[in-house]
């Protein structure tokens, strides 16, 4: 299907295969047929259970790019837990593109900038564009389960057949494509593409983790200040109710003094006053 002279492989919905030994990843062709350059962005309705590369960028005229969509490793533990234990799993989750074509002022000004300041302007280019000059593509998302122990009894019995064929003579031979030639050339394409798309997968294996240690970093840091916090404020009540207990303590005897002094002083003063009568 063509969105804003994008289109789609896959058209409708990205399937991701449910491994325990591999991960779990989908990947999104999108060519730009048009003869203008367009922008786009992705965006999920579950951001925390996928990682996408990239998440924008721009598709110059006759392009093709292809974004990786991988799920992130704790992610897909729990729905193979999930799917183990209901033997089925029906995804909600949902992937939208948004695209805009842009004019050549704006790609010699993207050329100028960093990747964060691309991603703003991509962001700020989609934000400004009305209804009817922005393109919006919607995909699903469905998750296929592989058991291991099917896939492991399949081989079982292919090794069997194998080791029979050997036993009575008979051998499946493969012809080999001679080097130099289109098929051989071919073949290393295919090699090398599969190479890169492992490549690919372990790199954003690895950025998803980063950004999960960055995450719980994040929040330990959080709680060591919240904890630091705790203990000052605990340490400043202690010294107050101290300083307070001390402070009732002198009042208490300077009163007593002041007390004392006043009890003499009185019967001092009468007397003082009696002798002054007298002289009169």
């Amino acid at each position: 299907m063509k969105t804003a002279n994008l289109t789609f492989v896959p058209d409708n919905v990205l399937t991701f295969d449910l491994k325990d030994d591999s991960p779990a990843q989908a990947c999104l062709r999108v060519t730009n047929d048009s003869t203008v350059p367009v922008v786009f962005k992705v965006k999920t309705t579950n951001p925390e259970c996928y990682l996408v590369k990239p998440n924008h960028g721009l598709v110059a005229r006759r392009e093709t790019i292809h974004v990786a969509v991988v799920v992130v490793k704790l992610k897909k533990k729990n729905l193979l837990a999930r799917v183990k234990a209901q033997g089925s799993l029906k995804c909600p989750d949902k992937f939208l593109v948004q695209s805009a074509s842009v004019n050549e002022s704006l790609l010699r000004l993207m050329e100028t900038k960093s990747q964060s300041e691309i991603a703003e302007l991509i962001g700020g280019v989609l934000g400004s564009k009305d209804k009817h000059e922005m393109h919006a593509k919607k995909l699903l998302v469905d998750f296929r389960f592989h058991d291991d122990q099917a896939c492991s009894n399949v081989l079982g019995a292919a090794e069997g057949v194998t080791t029979l064929a050997g036993r009575t003579g008979l051998e499946s031979t493969q012809p080999v494509p001679m080097p130099g030639t289109p098929e051989a050339m071919f073949t290393e394409i295919v090699t090398l593409r599969k190479k890169y798309d492992d490549l690919v997968a372990f790199t954003v294996n690895l950025t998803a983790e980063r950004d999960m240690l960055s995450v719980d970093l994040v929040k330990a840091k959080d709680i060591s200040a919240r904890e630091c916090s705790s203990a000052v404020d605990k340490n400043l009540n202690r010294n107050r109710n101290k300083i307070c207990s001390a402070v009732s303590f002198w009042q208490v005897i300077l009163l007593g003094c002041f007390s004392f002094f006043l009890g003499i002083s009185i019967p001092t003063v009468g007397t003082f006053c009696r002798n002054i009568s007298g002289y009169h």
